[in-house]
């Protein structure tokens, strides 16, 4: 006897939230909600517009589960490399992040995003705005400080949160499934990327206009990102964070 719940995926973008969303659906039990939002709320609240309504009503959290799914956030950030990329900034609220972790400026957060205008005929994203980036030399996104806000810093009061780990999940389905209710005669979706030898993105519409960076730039983007990887790493396919 599978329970009706309604789950919210939550992650930071390039974790393949939307193919689990689906996967859930296909399940024929759930109801879910795309969610990008930086923090999770202290007490669960109802979601739209990929993201979590905060100032709304506190909802039963035994009618929920929260999914929060991490990756290897280079890999995140290059499947977002794309023209959509200041939106997607605005989805997981970079230019908050930034004010309050670097009292960065509304003009200084214009100019990062700024960049060579696209073609519709373009064949590859100019590569000025993540060299850009990188050379800043930090984790301008805050893809640390989104994966502690779910993992480690102990919000959530009334829920838990189902933290997967993107590189582990296709070879533990049976523990997810476990933990989420799901029945396992649920085919789990592939797992479907482009990798090469400079970038690892989603074969979706974007592997046209990610072009390529050099190694020395890689090398650097995986420096920023070293000490997120760690814990990375270290995490299994899927962890309860307990409400505190």
């Amino acid at each position: 006897m599978y329970v009706n719940k309604v789950v919210y995926v939550c992650s930071y973008g390039g974790c393949a939230s939307k193919a689990f969303c689906s996967w859930v659906s296909q399940s024929g039990h759930y109801s879910n909600y795309h969610i990008h939002s930086r923090i999770p709320p202290n007490k669960l609240c109802i979601a739209y517009s990929e993201r979590f309504i905060y100032e709304q009503e506190v909802l039963d959290p035994e009618n929920y589960y929260v999914v929060y799914i991490f990756r290897n956030p280079v890999e995140s950030f290059l499947s977002r490399f794309c023209p959509g990329v200041g939106h997607h900034s605005a989805n997981i609220d970079v230019y908050g992040y930034l004010l309050n972790e670097h009292n960065m400026s509304s003009e200084q957060y214009e100019a990062l995003l700024s960049r060579p205008t696209l073609t519709n005929d373009s064949k590859s994203v100019p590569i000025t705005w993540i060299t850009n980036y990188i050379e800043h030399g930090i984790d301008l996104w805050g893809y640390g400080n989104f994966f502690d806000n779910y993992v480690n810093q102990n919000i959530n009061t009334n829920y838990p949160i189902y933290a997967i780990n993107y590189h582990k999940m296709w070879d533990d389905k049976d523990a997810i499934c476990d933990a989420l209710d799901i029945n396992k005669a649920v085919p789990f979706f592939e797992r479907t990327e482009k990798v090469t030898s400079h970038i690892t993105t989603a074969l979706d519409d974007r592997v046209g206009l990610l072009g390529q960076i050099s190694e020395d730039l890689l090398d650097k983007l995986n420096k920023i990102y070293e000490p997120l990887n760690d814990k990375i790493n270290q995490m299994p396919s899927i962890t309860i964070v307990e409400p505190q």
